[in-house]
């Protein structure tokens, strides 16, 4: 047999070749596992394996990885062995062949650096199950001023082929590496540069740090379970505004952001807008105290000049109408929030434009109708006051709170309406996709009930969420006689029998900066019979915007229930603006979402709900006398005629009965 032996053979198991011709280098998959006494390569002429005149060569070829597939964690690389006996693991596992010499796998749980002994080449590798990525702990540089760096750590690898390292622009060409350490050459070596951003590249992980290139410098990186204060001219690797989980892994507070936690997640927590006209924008939050690559965008459009403080930003911006997303960019990150900037239009128009002006009047500057008194309410105007002198006689309204659920029942006569806040929603701002959700119908945690100053009943309910931290008040009043709030630095009335709600949430704990709040609230109708039957009509519900003001109605047997829900709250402190939408909307109820902006401190909303008579709406039903007058006479009258029959019968029978006695003792005879 002459020739060479190929690489080929390593793909199988259990070959002896003896005593040949066979010349060229016996390959590293083979001698690596070969000794002294025992060798089933013996008798051949291979250049670098020759005995007795030349032993085993040095092995210097195995290069080790784990990776995983499922279930499976692989043990793969080169010149492994050709079986399972080739090594030994602590913590130790069963592994089974999948390629010789290129590949084992194993099935045991393990999450935890493996230690991989090959017993014949006498070699241990440190492998590293979890694959996590590289941590870096300090990073030393050649004194020769010749640009080699080593750094030192942990969860490197054998295989230089997969690492890598860029120092600044500069490529830092691999030379030697292994679990602990790497040692590259920095092309374009400049003695002089601090601070440079590098990143090192291991099996497609990777990790950021600067790196001064003094030479002889050794840069130090703390670890985040390691106190920084303890170590002097080095980069501290702390967590700053976080917790250290795992090495030098940081969880960052949700305001924080960047692997030492210093890098600060912005956000805006209220706006004072422009008009249409266009002009100065002012944005308050949390900004910290860098503002690399400021800009706004209103919608699409740029908001030119800005600047930016801790807790405030300004900008300018053109001409422009309705309701736009406002987004900040810093630092490199984005903060975007939809529908959460109103350009103000100082001309505002009213709802169904006050209905007619013999209903009332509009005032354009609130957008408030002011109807005519003593003849018509409503947001509209179009809901009668009935004239009680008349004969016409006004329903009027009362109210129940569960003191239990917190469920406000109103009702007029026969027909009962419902109010609640049942849901409130953490989302994503950008996907508007939930996050989590906490559900509010259900015991509150307490309760109170106190007079007002003006002879109202106010209720108060307090429940606590997520991790006691955050709470939500929930305030009830009960209005008696019609009366003037503030609200957002706008006024309004509400009838007698109306219900102001205020709704308070406050420290909610965000899961992240770029999360808003939705609170759902429902209105809706109990479906029973009514007793009016001229007013007896299938319930309805529509939902009505305008520009200042949503509002819902929900129509039964005559009867309105209106919900107004201003697009104004008071959001840590501020005054901003807020849309809204219907959730869910059927005959018989409508919920409503309030999209609330990042409040951190706190949210106050403040809805307030009306039950008002329709146009149409009747008193007392003609008709149903009628029926009643025509059933009373069709069963009356045929009394009275058989009572008149018997009446009469008895007297011509009292005069008459010998007579009649005489006759029917005759007629018995035939």
């Amino acid at each position: 047999m002459t020739g060479s032996v190929t690489s080929r053979i390593c793909s199988y198991n259990d070959v002896t070749i003896q005593n040949t011709e066979l010349i060229g280098d016996l390959p590293s998959c083979v001698y690596c596992y070969l000794t002294d006494q025992i060798s089933s390569f013996q008798g051949n002429s291979f250049s670098n394996y020759n005995p007795p005149a030349y032993g085993i060569p040095k092995c210097n070829s195995i290069v080790p990885n784990f990776r995983r597939d499922s279930n499976k964690l692989y043990l793969f690389g080169s010149d492994l062995g050709f079986n399972t006996d080739a090594f030994t693991t602590v913590p130790p596992l069963i592994f089974n062949l999948d390629v010789p010499s290129k590949s084992f796998y194993t099935t045991d749980p393990v999450s935890d650096v493996v230690e991989v002994y090959f017993e014949i080449p006498n070699q241990s590798f440190l492998l590293d199950s979890s694959l996590s990525s590289p941590t870096i702990d300090r990073v030393t540089v050649s004194s020769d001023g010749d640009g080699y760096l080593t750094f030192f750590g942990y969860y490197y690898t054998y295989n230089i082929s997969t690492t890598s390292a860029k120092v600044g622009n500069e490529d830092c060409i691999p030379v030697f590496t292994n679990f602990t350490h790497f040692i590259c050459q920095v092309n374009n070596y400049d003695s002089t540069k601090l601070n440079i951003a590098s990143t090192l590249y291991i099996d497609g992980r990777y990790k950021n740090v600067p790196i001064s290139m003094t030479p002889g410098l050794e840069n130090k990186y703390l670890t985040c379970s390691q106190d920084c204060s303890k170590i002097s001219n080095s980069q501290c690797r702390g967590c700053n505004n976080g917790i250290c989980v795992h090495m030098d892994k940081c969880q960052c507070r949700v305001d924080y952001h960047g692997s030492t936690c210093l890098i600060k997640q912005h956000y805006v927590s209220s706006l004072t807008p422009t008009t249409i006209e266009g002009g100065l924008v002012i944005a308050f939050g949390d900004f910290g105290d860098s503002h690399s690559n400021l800009s706004i965008l209103i919608g699409s459009e740029i908001c030119s000049n800005p600047k930016a403080n801790k807790t405030t930003i300004e900008c300018t911006i053109g001409p422009g109408t309705g309701s736009k997303s406002f987004t900040v960019k810093q630092n490199d990150l984005i903060w975007s929030h939809i529908n959460f900037y109103s350009f103000i239009n100082l001309f505002k128009s009213c709802p169904n434009n006050c209905t007619s002006i013999d209903n009332g009047q509009c005032n354009n500057s609130t957008g408030q109708c002011k109807c005519i008194e003593n003849k018509w309410s409503g947001f509209d105007c179009s809901s009668p006051i009935l004239d009680n002198g008349g004969g016409n006689e006004q329903p009027g309204s009362s109210s129940n709170v569960d003191t239990d659920s917190g469920i406000t029942q109103i009702s007029n006569q026969d027909t009962k309406f419902n109010i609640s806040i049942v849901k409130l929603i953490e989302l994503d701002t950008v996907s508007q996709k939930t996050v989590r959700e906490f559900e509010l119908k259900k015991t509150w945690d307490s309760f109170l009930a106190k007079n007002t100053s003006d002879g109202n009943i106010q209720y108060i309910f307090n429940q606590t969420l997520g991790n006691n931290t955050a709470n939500i008040i929930y305030k009830i009043e009960e209005v008696k006689k019609s009366k003037t709030f503030e609200f957002a630095d706008e006024e309004f009335s509400l009838p007698n029998d109306s219900i102001k709600i205020t709704i308070e949430i406050n420290n909610f704990p965000f899961l992240s900066v770029l999360n808003s709040l939705q609170l759902q609230m429902v209105s809706s109708v109990e479906n029973e019979i009514s007793a009016n039957k001229c007013n007896e009509k299938e319930s309805s519900s529509e939902n009505i915007q305008d520009q200042a003001t949503s509002y819902v109605k929900i129509s039964k047997d005559n009867k309105l229930l209106y919900g107004r829900f201003m697009n104004k709250i008071i959001s840590d402190s501020r005054v901003t603006f807020i849309s809204s939408e219907i959730v869910s909307n059927t005959s018989n109820s409508v919920i409503v979402g309030l999209n609330l902006p990042h409040c951190v401190d706190s949210c106050i909303i403040d809805p307030d709900f009306s039950v008002l008579i329709a146009p149409n709406f009747q008193s007392s039903c003609k008709n149903d006398s009628k029926k009643t007058m025509i059933i009373a006479v069709s069963i009356v009258v045929p009394l009275v005629v058989i009572a008149a029959t018997i009446i009469v019968f008895a007297v011509v029978y009292r005069k008459n009965r010998i007579s009649i006695k005489v006759k029917t003792m005759k007629l018995r005879r035939f």
